[in-house]
C-alpha cells in the first residue's frame, strides 16, 4: 500500500529504535526459556516491520491479539518502528468492541484463542508465525484496503482499552511524548539500568505495565521478563520467585492471591525484589502489610494515575526497613498540575476536598474515534476521583467520586469502609477482599459490603458479620449490608468484576 501521507516518527518510536541500538548486547527480552538480546530483536522483528510496511499506511491503527509473552512484545515493538499505532488487546477481549473499520489491520497468531474466529471474519488481518528461534514471518489476508491514520491527532503512540467492567469499554489514545517522559522519570526514581530485570506479570494491554513497567525497563536498557500468564492465579508468586527480578509491578488485586499461595505452599519471601510499584485504586494499610511480608527487601511504593493519566503521582510507603506514614500523600511527578474543583467547577483552597482535575504530559489525547471531547478548554481531564491538596503541593486521594454513598443525608466512602474493615485483625483471620458499593433497592440506594473468604469457604459461625454490621453502623451512622462470597468475580488480572458481584 502506498504511503499518501507521510508521517514523521514519533518519539516512542526513536527511543524504541535507540534503545536496540545502544544496548545491542544486553537482553532486553526473556521468558523461562529464551533470552534476546537488543540486535535478536532487531534481527527477529525485521520481517515483521517489512511485512507492516508493505500492507499499511504510515500512521495507521493496527490491533494486536496475541497471547501474553515475548512474541506479543516483539509484535508490538515491530508495529511503533513501523510508525503505526498498536491497539493491544487484552486476551479475553472480542473485536466487537470496536469497528472493523477502526483498524487497518488485526495481527493474530494460532496460538490465540480467538484465531478461528478472526479468520472468519470479514476483516484484515495478518497470522504470525515462529519458524525457528531467529525467525518470525507475517502471513496476510487484506480484504479491504483502508487507512486510518487520518482520524488519529498528532503524537498517538498506542491506543489501550479499558477494562469496560462497570460500563462501556473505550479506546484511551496514549501519548508517545507522555510515555517516553514517563518512562525517563521512573527510570530515574527506581534507578532502572541495563542491570535491571523486570518481571512481568501484568498483561501488555494494562497500563500499569506497559506504561509503567515495560516501556521504562525497555528504554533503560533492561530485561523485561515475561512470567506466564496470568490465567493461574494459583501459581503467580512462583513465577516471581523464579524470575528472580528485582523491580516488579503489581495491582492490589494480586496480593491476597500471592499471600494465600505463599503460605499453602511455604513458600519463602521474595527477597530479591528491590522495588515494588502498587496500583489498582485505594491502597489499604492491609495491602501494605501484605506486600511488606512477601517483598522485605523491596522499597514499596503506591502510584496513582487512571489509564487516561497512566502516572501522574508517587508515594515511597516503604524504603527498607523503614515505613513511611501513610497518610503523607502522594508527590506529583515533573510537569504534572492537579486542580481540585468544587461541585460549580470552582477551584478548592489547599485542605479542601473536591473533585480532582489532571494536566499531564502522560494525559491521553482523546477517545478513539469518539467526538466527545473529556478534555477542557484549559487541557485539564477530570478523573472521576475526589481527593485534595496539601499547602506542600501534595495530592490526598479520598476516594472515586462514584463510590461516595449517600444514605439518609450522610456521605460516607466506599473505599473507607473497605479499609476500615480489612484492618481488622478478627476479619482477616477469615476474609481476604471487600468491596463495598451502592445498590439501588426500590428508589433508594443502600450500601452493601461483600467480604471474600478465605480459601473459597464461608464461615459457618455468623457472629463476624453481625458484630461487623453493628461496629460499621455505629461508626459510619447508616446501615450497611454485609454480603459474603466464596471468592470474587474477577478479569484475567485480578480485578474485580463489579457488575457480577451486584448479583445477590
Amino acid at each position: 500500500m502506498k504511503n499518501k501521507n507521510k508521517i514523521i516518527p514519533n518519539v516512542l518510536s526513536s527511543e524504541l529504535e535507540r534503545a536496540l541500538s545502544s544496548f545491542a548486547d544486553k537482553i532486553l527480552l526473556s521468558d523461562d526459556s529464551l533470552k534476546l538480546s537488543g540486535a535478536d530483536i532487531s534481527t527477529l522483528i525485521a520481517p515483521i516491520v517489512r511485512s507492516i510496511k508493505a500492507s499499511t499506511s504510515s500512521g495507521d491503527v493496527i490491533g494486536l491479539a496475541l497471547p501474553h509473552g515475548v512474541l506479543q512484545a516483539l509484535t508490538t515493538i515491530a508495529i511503533i518502528l513501523s510508525n503505526r499505532v498498536p491497539i493491544v488487546f487484552k486476551e479475553k477481549d472480542t473485536f466487537e468492541m470496536i469497528s472493523t473499520k477502526e483498524m487497518s489491520l488485526l495481527i493474530t497468531s494460532s496460538h490465540d484463542e480467538r484465531f478461528v474466529s478472526v479468520c472468519e471474519s470479514d476483516i484484515n488481518y495478518g497470522v504470525l508465525k515462529r519458524i525457528s528461534e531467529t525467525s518470525i514471518t507475517l502471513e496476510f489476508k487484506i480484504i479491504n484496503n483502508h487507512e486510518t491514520h487520518s482520524k488519529l491527532p498528532p503524537d498517538v503512540g498506542m491506543i489501550l482499552y479499558t477494562s469496560g467492567s462497570t460500563g462501556q469499554a473505550c479506546g484511551i489514545m496514549i501519548p508517545a511524548e507522555g510515555t517516553v517522559f514517563l518512562a525517563q522519570s521512573l527510570r530515574a526514581e527506581f534507578l532502572l539500568n541495563s542491570n535491571t530485570t523486570s518481571t512481568i506479570i501484568l498483561p501488555l494491554s494494562h497500563t500499569m505495565c506497559i506504561n509503567t513497567h515495560f516501556f521504562p525497563t525497555i528504554l533503560s536498557g533492561g530485561n523485561a521478563y515475561f512470567a506466564p500468564s496470568l490465567s493461574n492465579l494459583g501459581t503467580v508468586y512462583r513465577n516471581i520467585l523464579e524470575s528472580k527480578g528485582d523491580n516488579l509491578a503489581l495491582i492490589c488485586d494480586l496480593l491476597p492471591y500471592l499471600h494465600q499461595e505463599r503460605n499453602l505452599r511455604g513458600l519463602p519471601a521474595a527477597a530479591h525484589v528491590k522495588t515494588l510499584s502498587l496500583s489498582g485504586g485505594m491502597i489499604s494499610d492491609s495491602d501494605i502489610e501484605v506486600a511488606s511480608s512477601l517483598f522485605p527487601n523491596a522499597r514499596i511504593y503506591k502510584g496513582y494515575g487512571l489509564t487516561e493519566a497512566t502516572r501522574i503521582a508517587l508515594s515511597c510507603i516503604k524504603d527498607g526497613e523503614r515505613l513511611f506514614d501513610g497518610n503523607n500523600g502522594y508527590s506529583l511527578l515533573e510537569g504534572v498540575q492537579i486542580q481540585i474543583r468544587d461541585e460549580e467547577n470552582k477551584l478548592c483552597k489547599a485542605g479542601v476536598e473536591g473533585a480532582i482535575f489532571i494536566k499531564a504530559k502522560t494525559l491521553m489525547k482523546g477517545h478513539y474515534n469518539e467526538e466527545t471531547n473529556v478534555i477542557d478548554s484549559q487541557g485539564y481531564f477530570k478523573s472521576g476521583d475526589i481527593g485534595m491538596l496539601s499547602q506542600e503541593g501534595r495530592l490526598f486521594i479520598h476516594g472515586r467520586a462514584d463510590g461516595i454513598i449517600k444514605i439518609n443525608g450522610e456521605r460516607i466512602s466506599a473505599a473507607h469502609i473497605e479499609e476500615t474493615v480489612m484492618s481488622c485483625e478478627e476479619i482477616k483471620k477469615y476474609y481476604q477482599d471487600a468491596v463495598c458499593l451502592p445498590i439501588k433497592t426500590g428508589n433508594r440506594h443502600k450500601a452493601y459490603l461483600f467480604l471474600e473468604s478465605i480459601a473459597n469457604s464461608i464461615p459457618t459461625s455468623d457472629w463476624v458479620t453481625k458484630k461487623l454490621k453493628q461496629d460499621l453502623k455505629r461508626r459510619f451512622k447508616v446501615p450497611i449490608e454485609v454480603v459474603e462470597k466464596k471468592c470474587f468475580p474477577r478479569s484475567n488480572t485480578g480485578k474485580v468484576l463489579l457488575k457480577e458481584l451486584c448479583i445477590l
